[in-house]
């Protein structure tokens, strides 16, 4: 829950060296057009300063964007997400996965995002040959035709120490044994002990969903939206299997292999009721006690 009310409004603002960005957004439809910043603003004492200042545009997905603000010490990403039903299940999931999601700050949800327009001088509106209506235009500009829009604030995960698993498939010499133990107990910790899972998009097919940082040896998930809660007439071990079987289909990182030999108790990485997963030459090895 949020114990501080933060002033969030998309920023029309743009510097000499952004007048093409701005010409690209006046040509669009403003039932579209999401803004290159937003402003963060304190609105009472108890607000953590880390959250305050301009947050930019740097990537989208197919239903939200992503904002950045490293202008303090320790970078944090502001998440806009167009949908209600996502943003309450990004919220959910990410919360119940615990240690393995980056950690939220701040979440809400507005009824419109409102807006701090910086208008053009006269030495800026000469990019327009003089053009005043720019300005005009400017003033009409908002976020999505001012439809509901929801927010989260979260740790951010540094890509110079955070290494998605593409990196890691690139750089097969740096992966070795410990760390492929570690994601598969990842998976499994998530389906055993948080009780949700992921068989859809667990890897992301528009970006990157899975970092792991050598440094504390853990790696943490982004993206939610494709979480469910695990049912009691589910099998946890075929949705363990599923979700990395939904990793090794994109990366050469882990590669499982029925195995009619039960493996030795020095191979086996984890066991569960109905399955064992081990590493046997550097090749992960499973074998499966009922047939799936």
């Amino acid at each position: 829950m949020n114990t501080h009310t933060l002033d969030i409004k998309a920023l029309w603002k743009w510097e000499e060296d952004e007048l093409d960005d701005l010409s690209n957004i006046l040509k669009q439809d403003h039932e579209n057009i999401i803004p290159s910043k937003l402003i963060v603003n304190n609105m009472n004492k108890n607000t953590n300063n880390n959250l305050i200042g301009e947050y930019r545009y740097i990537n989208h997905g197919g239903c939200s964007c992503i904002f950045i603000n490293d202008s303090n010490q320790t970078p944090i990403i502001l998440k806009l997400i167009y949908s209600e039903e996502i943003y309450n299940r990004e919220v959910e999931f990410q919360h119940k996965a615990g240690e393995f999601s980056p950690n939220i700050l701040y979440n809400t949800r507005l009824e419109k995002l409102e807006n701090e327009y910086i208008l053009l001088d006269e030495e800026m509106l000469e990019y327009w040959k003089g053009n005043h209506n720019v300005n005009y235009k400017i003033k009409g500009l908002c976020v999505l035709g001012n439809s509901p829009i929801n927010i989260i604030i979260m740790e951010y995960l540094n890509v110079s120490i955070w290494k998605s698993l593409l990196y890691m498939e690139i750089h097969a010499h740096e992966l070795n044994n410990e760390i492929k133990k570690t994601l598969i107990n990842m998976v499994h910790s998530l389906v055993y002990d948080k009780n949700i899972y992921n068989i859809f998009d667990f890897v992301g097919y528009t970006g990157e969903h899975i970092f792991y940082n050598k440094n504390v040896n853990k790696f943490k998930i982004i993206d939610y939206g494709g979480f469910k809660t695990v049912k009691n007439n589910q099998d946890k071990d075929i949705l363990v299997k599923q979700m990395l079987e939904n990793i090794y289909d994109k990366y050469e990182i882990l590669k499982l292999i029925k195995s009619k030999k039960k493996l030795k108790s020095g191979d086996i990485l984890l066991k569960s009721n109905n399955m064992y997963l081990g590493l046997k030459n550097s090749t992960v090895k499973a074998k499966f006690k009922n047939s799936i």
